[in-house]
C-alpha cells in the first residue's frame, strides 16, 4: 500500500478494534469523512483497496460511511441538482433534510432563503457522513439562526 492516512491516533490507542479490508478507490474519501465524523480510525489504502482499523463501537457509522463512499449515489444526486432547469436547485433537498431532521419541509421553508440554501449545502458537504453526524451538524446550523426565545421552543420541535 503506497499512501497511509491516519486520523492521528496511533494504532494501539484505539479501542474495542475492528478491522476491515475493502476492494475501493474511493479510500481518501473514506478516511476523509471517518475523519469528519469524529470515528476513531487507522487506515492504510491505495488506488485499489482500503485496510482498516477502527473502533468497533462505529461499526453501524462505518458500515453506512463505507456504503455511502463507495456506491454512485452522491454523484447522481449532484447531477440531478446541476441539471434541475428550475430556480430550487439545492433546495429540492428540503425533504431529505427535514426527514433527518425530523421535522415538517414547511418548518424548514419558514427560514431565510439564505439559511434554507445553507442547510442544503451543508447536507451536500456531509452526504457521505453517517446519519447522526449529519443531523447533529445540520440541527446546530438551523439554532444558530434561531434567536434565543425561540430555541427552546424550535429545540422541542426538532427532537421530537
Amino acid at each position: 500500500m503506497s499512501e497511509v492516512k491516519s486520523s492521528g491516533r496511533m494504532l494501539k490507542d484505539i479501542n474495542n478494534r475492528a478491522y476491515a479490508r475493502y476492494e475501493t478507490e474511493d479510500g481518501d474519501l473514506i478516511a476523509d469523512t471517518l475523519e469528519n465524523c469524529g470515528i476513531p480510525y487507522f487506515a492504510r489504502y491505495n488506488n485499489h483497496e482500503l485496510s482498516l482499523t477502527y473502533d468497533s463501537e462505529y461499526s453501524i457509522q462505518v458500515e453506512e460511511i463505507i456504503k455511502k463512499c463507495t456506491f454512485g449515489e452522491y454523484r447522481v444526486l449532484l447531477r440531478e441538482i446541476k441539471n434541475r432547469k428550475n430556480t430550487d436547485g439545492y433546495r429540492i433537498l428540503l425533504p431529505e433534510i427535514a426527514e433527518i431532521l425530523e421535522t415538517s419541509v414547511s418548518l424548514l421553508q419558514t427560514r431565510p432563503a439564505e439559511i434554507q440554501e445553507s442547510l442544503c449545502k451543508t447536507y451536500t458537504d456531509l452526504w457521505h457522513c453517517d446519519s447522526l453526524t449529519i443531523k447533529k451538524r445540520l440541527s446546530e446550523l438551523l439554532m444558530a439562526d434561531i434567536p434565543e426565545k425561540e430555541k427552546k421552543k424550535k429545540n422541542s420541535e426538532l427532537t421530537r
